[in-house]
């Protein structure tokens, strides 16, 4: 599922009288058990659980997005929590942040490199949720600016930020496997192209559509084993004045795509 953000007036539970800003990005689990809610100025994600005997969600803990991830480096957050995807089940949470840095190959903490980073949170038998894997892009690719993640957790797929010279989306398998979708040549020399500034995988993960706010197309691929095949892309023409497309969201089985 997509997260709401800006473009959504706001998330308001009536059980509980509780109003969830609409300047943080929300996100629900599929079965609805599982609700997360971004405060990017405190670099952290709040969880609530669905309580069905108070009918209510209550908290169950954050996740945060400055951790080491080895002894010789630590990724600084920058703006965790805006962008992230529950699974439909549930039991995982991808975050990326395209401003995150690590430590520029010396032990000053302000000599440091855009990277980007996005970050796999897996579901404990406690509920609460810890860190699984942690990607960290190279110098100025910026990775993490969208994200999604199928309703399993078998498959994530993550794009690099603006500030990259080249767009990219990467997709991750369970397994290990790892697939990359490199930006299409009708793209490169087109100005201010950003392929994968939003992207959204099908319940199952064998659909993924990528939006390029430049030159107005939706690129749809099929999956094919561990790796995506292009489909015909889309070409959609939006008014003079028309607010740019933030949001994609497939239904399961990839046979049905919204753009907002």
């Amino acid at each position: 599922m997509a997260n709401w953000s800006d473009g959504f007036a706001f998330l308001f539970d009536p059980l509980t009288g509780t109003t969830f800003d609409n300047r943080q990005p929300i996100d629900i689990s599929g079965d609805g058990t599982l609700l997360a809610v971004g405060q990017i100025d405190d670099e952290e994600i709040d969880l609530f659980a669905w309580n069905g005997d108070a009918a209510q969600y209550v908290p169950i803990g954050t996740i945060s997005g400055n951790y080491s991830v080895s002894t010789q480096s630590f990724l600084q957050s920058a703006f965790f929590g805006n962008s992230f995807e529950v699974s439909g089940d549930g039991n995982w949470i991808v975050v990326g942040d395209d401003q995150a840095s690590q430590l520029a190959g010396s032990s000053d903490p302000t000599l440091r490199v855009l990277t980007g980073g996005v970050s796999l949170f897996e579901k404990q038998a406690d509920g609460t949720f810890d860190v699984a894997r942690t990607i960290i892009g190279s110098e100025l690719a910026a990775i993490g600016h969208a994200v999604d993640i199928s309703d399993n957790g078998g498959v994530f797929a993550y794009s690099t930020g603006a500030t990259n010279s080249r767009s990219n989306v990467f997709v991750e398998f369970a397994g290990g496997a790892s697939f990359t979708i490199n930006e299409p040549a009708s793209e490169i020399n087109v100005p201010d192209h950003f392929f994968g500034e939003s992207l959204a995988l099908s319940g199952d993960g064998n659909a993924l559509a990528i939006w390029s706010g430049a030159t107005q197309t939706l690129y749809l691929y099929a999956r094919a084993g561990n790796t995506f095949v292009l489909q015909t892309p889309i070409a959609i023409s939006l008014p003079v004045g028309a607010d740019p497309i933030a949001t994609l969201d497939f239904d399961l089985a990839g046979n049905a795509l919204a753009v907002e």
